[in-house]
């Protein structure tokens, strides 16, 4: 019995050491390598220094000039493109230079333009929105002064508070609702002080009657608003509030209630949400975060329940030779993967492939390595998985890309993996688990072949103390 009180007495706690080492991970990313291959090319008429994109609708990819309009600008230009074709419009909003400020795709065709006309250094212009169909018919067009001196036929609910201060970017279209939100821009004179307030106007997608005017956040109804994000019948709205621009989260129901709310996650004070923020309806919400020394991803579901949460300090996004000194950019949500893009002064960008499922980082590479030349964005195809866009200068073209993830200890062999959409395992061609993968995925726990050396050293260490220890004590009960 003594014998047995003393062995339990000293490897408690080695095994409790060497089972901590098993389970947290030793290495922060897997031997994955990327591998992109093209899957579709069309001529480009935009200049793409300034280009926004957006890829809401799975499929279909809106690109939109989002540089200055000059007095003889023929408009804003927007191409969108399908599997079959892709296709370029020219608005110029009631014949005059028109800029664009952004725009969304329509999944029925088309797409909704938030823009403006007139603005300039001095002038801050009028803004508008309008909805654009397949054929590049005009179907309506709102004038921001609708919001500022409503027509007394309209039915709108609220009212602009301050004075007009221009349009803002910012568009979101819930199609569930068949609702569109723009954003615009007032100042507000309180106290002899004068405050900009951020106004969310609300306009039905297919008649485009105005229903609601002057919708502002907050107690004071002066939060800055950051990022609007459509949710399946609500509105996901970020703003920012006070000296120190703390993060805040709403949810908007046209018609219904604005509910405030805050994810389970401590910290939201000391952080900056990286927008867009990333959502679809059967994986909830990623937010992208940073402090200045740190930076996370919170994946939600629902309003506020917290599925994982991960950090990914700075100075510590290493994979073999590359560490990673920089700011996370973007954040991308589609399939089984999330990617995130960081950008460092001194080493240029990088994009990490994380597994969607527990948050795990498979692959990390450089941006500008993925192709040549350097992509644009992120997209999506007609499954909602994840593409490259890329813009080559020297044919004037614009091209799509799959992403691929192959284990790098076997890429002539395994051109085809890909990431299974159900558990995040990489597979082969027939979709079948790839065994050496898994066993990859494992060796990312332990930190491969050197970590588990280094386990079984410390088990062997802890035994031979272990018996000494033993020795000792039988020693004293004599």
């Amino acid at each position: 019995m003594n014998r047995s009180r003393c062995w339990s007495r000293s490897n408690g706690y080695c095994f409790i050491i060497v089972a901590s080492m098993i389970l947290v991970p030793m290495t922060a990313y897997a031997e994955w390598a990327v591998e992109t291959e093209v899957l579709r090319s069309w001529p480009s008429p935009l200049s793409v220094t300034e280009v926004e994109v957006d890829s809401s609708v799975d499929g279909i990819t809106l690109m939109m000039d989002a540089g200055q309009a000059a007095p003889v600008s023929d408009g804003c230009s927007v191409t969108i493109s399908d599997d079959d074709k892709a296709q370029h419009y020219e608005y110029r909003h009631d014949f005059n230079p028109t800029r664009c400020l952004d725009a969304v795709a329509h999944p029925e065709g088309g797409y909704f333009l938030r823009g403006d006309v007139g603005a300039t250094l001095e002038d801050v212009g009028e803004g508008f929105t309008a909805r654009i169909s397949a054929d590049g018919e005009l179907l309506w067009a709102v004038d921001d002064r609708q919001w500022i001196e409503p027509d007394v036929t309209q039915t709108s609910s609220g009212e602009f508070v301050g004075d007009y201060a221009g349009a803002q970017t910012g568009l979101a279209y819930d199609p569930v609702s068949d609702r569109l939100i723009g954003l615009t821009r007032g100042n507000q004179v309180l106290a002899d002080a004068e405050r900009l307030v951020v106004q969310a106007h609300v306009i039905r997608g297919d008649t485009g009657s105005v229903e609601v005017v002057g919708q502002a956040f907050g107690a004071l109804a002066n939060e800055p608003v950051i990022d609007v994000v459509a949710r399946d019948g609500a509105f996901l709205v970020i703003t920012t509030a006070g000296e120190q621009q703390e993060v805040r989260f709403y949810s908007y129901e046209v018609g219904r209630s604005m509910t405030r709310f805050e994810p389970e996650e401590a910290g939201w004070s000391q952080r900056e949400i990286i927008t867009p923020v990333a959502y679809r309806q059967s994986l909830g919400t990623f937010y992208l975060w940073s402090d200045g020394t740190a930076s996370g991803l919170i994946r939600v579901e629902g309003l506020d329940s917290v599925i994982w949460s991960e950090q990914y300090a700075i100075d510590e996004l290493v994979q073999g030779d590359i560490t990673v000194d920089g700011e996370p950019e973007q954040s991308w949500l589609g399939g089984s993967l999330v990617a995130l893009r960081f950008g460092s002064p001194a080493q240029g960008r990088f994009l990490i492939l994380i597994d969607v499922e527990d948050g795990v980082a498979l692959a990390m590479t450089h941006w500008e390595d993925l192709v040549e030349p350097e992509p644009i964005d992120l997209v999506h195809n007609e499954d909602g998985e994840l593409m490259l866009l890329a813009f080559d200068p020297a044919e004037e073209v614009i091209r799509e890309y799959q992403i691929t993830l192959v284990p790098q200890d076997d890429e002539d062999e395994q051109v085809g993996a890909a990431v299974d959409e159900e558990d995040g395992a990489i597979s082969d061609d027939d979709g079948e688990p790839n065994e050496e993968n898994e066993e990859s995925r494992c060796q990312q726990s332990t930190g491969g072949p050197a970590g588990l050396l280094a386990v079984g050293l410390l088990f062997l260490w802890c035994f031979r103390f272990a018996l000494v220890d033993c020795v000792i004590y039988r020693g004293r009960l004599k």
